[in-house]
């Protein structure tokens, strides 16, 4: 089978869309929305039948956007093993309505008038870093100033904004991952932005193995008349060593290998639970990571809260590395928005049918970004593991053009190479471009090869 149709069927085939006519039609716009993503939905779609029907799909109020994310959602805890971690972030896609017509909100600044929908996703990860694909998916839109505390440890916090969104995905997750995969562990990482008192009452409400990234000083619980703060106990905690973590180059500064020292201690944190002083504690452990002999302006300094125990080097490195592997879901944002979906050029005007395109999209850029993981750390895998024999054949054939060809037509060569020759396909350079070929150049590659291996799939069925 295609491999295109192959991951659309898993990955969209059991959508609860109430008529089997409607499932088939959506697993046929994701086929084709896999070899060459675009914003508009005439940019996808060749023939006027299938650009009516998507139109008609994606505006159908039968067919729910929340059906569309719970599917592939499912599909990605199907195809978890053993322990992985979800990654979870928000983030904004920005829209032109000039006119003020669309169903949608303010991004940025209330004074910048920025309109577009923002969106709290959720990759999962395996152990080795290599995307499975998308955990579940929140949109929603600021219409209107809301009244609420500044404090984001203040108990009514989580009734308005990010954080009621954040709640709710929390849980769809949980759910999700105790229905379909049990057996696995799922290890939640938040940046920052996500440390609050209602998401630690959440975590240990539902017993979730997460870790935090601790924003502002905390209260522990008090032993007598003095009270006990995170940051200062967490200072006077024993170094437990140095460990080396590999800094990946971000904006103006270069990949660097960083010495972490480290600390972690035990603590109980005391979170209100009310507008009065009544507390509740949540037991937790603090590990501090801080760089050490680097001067430049960014040296690494991580104070993380986890609910897992890190009383040695080696317990507080699997933390540490967990917690490193947050940043993969800014690089599917990059791939999702401006990189090859360029999701934010969509014309859609109802909010139903962006939710539902933007999954879509969300669904194929972490497809893209396994790919190009996996081609950087598993070179040797076999192509046809990822790709089909037509795909592969149609980057063999299409790469020949250009210099005197390393493989020909039904040979299989290592995911690296072909991943590699696709890269250039797309319009990867090699050394200048900075580094290995990441999503986008390889995505665009896919949709470079995608005519050709639509007609090598036709002629070898003739």
């Amino acid at each position: 089978m295609d491999a295109n149709v192959d991951w659309a069927q898993r990955t969209f085939g059991h959508a609860r869309l109430g008529n089997v006519s409607r499932v088939r039609r959506l697993v046929s716009m994701a086929t084709v929305l896999a070899q060459r993503p675009a914003g508009t939905v005439t940019s996808v779609f060749d023939s006027s039948a299938e650009r009516e029907g998507a139109f008609r799909l994606l505006a159908s109020e039968h067919v729910r956007a929340g059906a569309v994310v719970a599917s592939v959602a499912a599909a990605t805890f199907r195809a978890c093993s053993g322990r992985v971690y979800c990654a979870v972030d928000g983030t904004s896609i920005s829209l032109t309505d000039t006119r003020d017509s669309r169903d949608i909100g303010v991004v940025g600044n209330w004074s910048a008038a920025g309109r577009g929908l923002h969106a709290l996703t959720a990759l999962v990860i395996d152990e080795r870093g290599a995307p499975i694909g998308l955990g579940g998916v929140q949109f929603w839109a600021r219409t209107r100033r809301g009244a609420r505390s500044n404090n984001r440890h203040h108990p009514d916090f989580a009734l308005t904004g990010e954080l009621r969104h954040t709640i709710e995905l929390v849980q769809q997750l949980d759910e999700m991952h105790r229905k379909q995969r049990p057996d696995v562990e799922v290890w939640y990482q938040f940046d920052r932005g996500f440390d609050s008192s209602a998401l630690l009452s959440l975590v240990a409400d539902r017993g979730l193995r997460v870790t935090i990234r601790a924003s502002n000083e905390r209260r522990l619980e008090s032993q007598g008349k003095h009270r006990r703060y995170l940051r200062r106990t967490v200072r006077r905690a024993p170094s437990l060593g140095d460990i080396l973590l590999e800094v990946p180059a971000r904006n103006d500064q270069p990949a660097r290998l960083a010495v972490l020292r480290v600390r972690a201690t035990r603590v109980r944190i005391a979170l209100p639970v009310n507008h009065g002083r009544l507390r509740r504690t949540v037991e937790m452990t603090a590990v501090e990571a801080k760089e050490v002999g680097h001067r430049g302006k960014r040296a690494l300094h991580w104070l993380l809260l986890t609910t897992a125990h890190a009383e040695t080097l080696a317990e507080a490195r699997v933390v540490l590395d967990g917690y490193a592997l947050r940043w993969r879901i800014e690089e599917l944002h990059r791939t999702w928005k401006s990189g090859w979906c360029n999701v934010e050029q969509t014309q859609l005007r109802g909010r139903g049918a962006l939710e539902k395109w933007a999954t879509l999209h969300l669904a194929v850029a972490s497809r893209a970004m396994r790919l190009a993981h996996l081609a950087r750390t598993d070179p040797d895998r076999a192509a046809l593991e990822e790709l089909s024999r037509d795909e592969i054949d149609a980057i063999v054939i299409l790469s020949s053009k250009r210099k005197p060809a390393k493989y020909k037509p039904g040979d299989t060569p290592s995911l690296g190479d072909v991943a590699l020759l696709l890269a250039r396909l797309g319009g990867f350079v090699g050394k200048s471009s900075g580094g290995p070929p990441g999503a986008t150049v390889i995505g665009r590659g896919l949709e470079r090869i995608a005519s050709l291996a639509e007609g090598l799939l036709l002629m070898r069925q003739t």
